[in-house]
């Protein structure tokens, strides 16, 4: 099966003081889930907006949606 890739940006509804908590906390949940199911991707904040890109099969990538 084909990879797909997703690429989005978002922008951050409220700037939380925990922020690079929060950051730590995705990243950490997003490590395992990639290792799992062959996902690579990145993830940039800068600004209040967030930059995601995930590559993977097209199913594990719509799961995620």
């Amino acid at each position: 099966m084909k990879n797909v890739r997703l690429l989005y940006v978002s922008k951050v509804a409220k700037i939380d003081t925990d922020l690079k908590k929060n950051l730590v906390d995705i990243l950490d949940e997003a490590v395992d889930f990639n290792y799992r199911n062959g996902v690579m991707g990145v993830l940039y904040y800068g600004h209040g907006y967030f930059l995601q890109c995930i590559e993977g099969k097209k199913s594990i990538i719509e799961s995620i949606l």
